[in-house]
């Protein structure tokens, strides 16, 4: 059945669009107060070096959103996320064994088997019907046993990978780069692509979907991959980052991956949001992050407020119908 012809990629009703497109300027009104507030503060915040700071901090939030954004989207959770930027932090931090020659084979390898988790964890949810919450879990506790394993204390990892964490192209940080082109890729692939269109239409009626031709499973499955290949990479970028790979440096990504997806308007329940709102969630938190540092407010504070928050984007957008 050609599904391309039953589901238009513009199948958003006009309601849902307006509604997202108000979360959009409301994220870009609270980054502009927040910049605002910052610069009364104190002239250090706005400057261009605090804002590249900002800019790096997003980086590792912004890949695990996108790759939660396109699960959430299926209608499933993620929730081993940080294991497997874990994982591949000491993968790649024992395979490499500070040599950067080897980072040719090594990337990809990791990457392969960080993907494998993902893929592990949609037939683990389309086949045996396992809840993803409780699939990701169980899964969560495997992969993150395995890097204890592997590497039971912090290995260090080749220096050369600290060019992807600290060095800039046209005044750009690369890792800024490179989660930017991730996120352009997927944007126009859920826009503009069939693949988008079956994510949003397994979230929205995974029953549907299935009956007008979509292969849900392998939807599914895709959306898993790629949120533990954007894991992966952010467990390289994070050995580049720190100089080393930990296995318990994914400890708690998993709320990180989670709260701009909702603060950004994306439904838990599925087929409605996107990365638009993820993006700017992310540098919102950022920013938000980089004020309570300056305000030297407690880093255990910063996780209330950052609770606070997902529960009242959870709460705002829980009892609008999909459609």
């Amino acid at each position: 059945m050609n599904t391309e012809a039953i589901i238009p990629f513009d199948d958003k009703p006009l309601w849902r669009r307006s509604r997202i497109n108000l979360v959009h300027v409301g994220l870009l009104v609270l980054i502009l107060a927040l910049i605002g507030l910052g610069a009364v503060y104190t002239d250090r915040f706005a400057s261009t070096s605090n804002m590249l700071n900002v800019a790096r901090a997003a980086v590792v939030p912004l890949l695990i959103g996108i790759g939660q954004t396109v699960v959430v989207l299926t209608s499933a959770i993620d929730l081993s996320i940080g294991s497997v930027i874990s994982l591949s932090g000491v993968l790649t931090a024992v395979l490499a064994e500070q040599d950067a020659t080897r980072l040719w084979w090594v990337i990809p390898t990791v990457m392969v088997i960080c993907m494998s988790v993902g893929l592990i964890n949609g037939l683990i949810v389309t086949q045996l019907k396992v809840h993803p919450i409780i699939c990701t879990l169980g899964t969560s506790a495997i992969v993150q046993g395995c890097a204890l394993l592997i590497a039971p204390v912090p290995k260090l990892g080749p220096y050369q990978l600290e060019n992807l964490a600290f060095e800039d192209t046209l005044g750009i940080p690369n890792g800024t780069l490179l989660a930017l082109a991730l996120f352009a890729v997927t944007l126009l692939a859920l826009r503009k692509f069939p693949i988008g269109a079956r994510i949003y239409a397994v979230g929205g009626d995974e029953h549907a979907a299935r009956i007008m031709g979509i292969n849900t499973t392998f939807v599914v499955c895709i959306a898993f991959v790629f949120s533990a290949g954007c894991a992966g990479f952010a467990g390289i970028y994070m050995v580049g980052l720190l100089g080393s790979g930990s296995p318990i440096m994914g400890q708690g990504y998993e709320l990180t991956s989670i709260a701009p997806v909702v603060l950004g308007g994306t439904l838990l329940a599925g087929g409605s949001g996107g990365v638009g709102g993820t993006l700017l969630a992310v540098f919102f938190m950022a920013l938000l992050n980089s004020l309570l540092n300056f305000l030297q407010v407690s880093t255990f504070y910063q996780w209330v407020i950052q609770g606070v928050i997902i529960l009242v984007a959870v709460s705002t957008f829980s009892h609008r119908k999909r459609a």
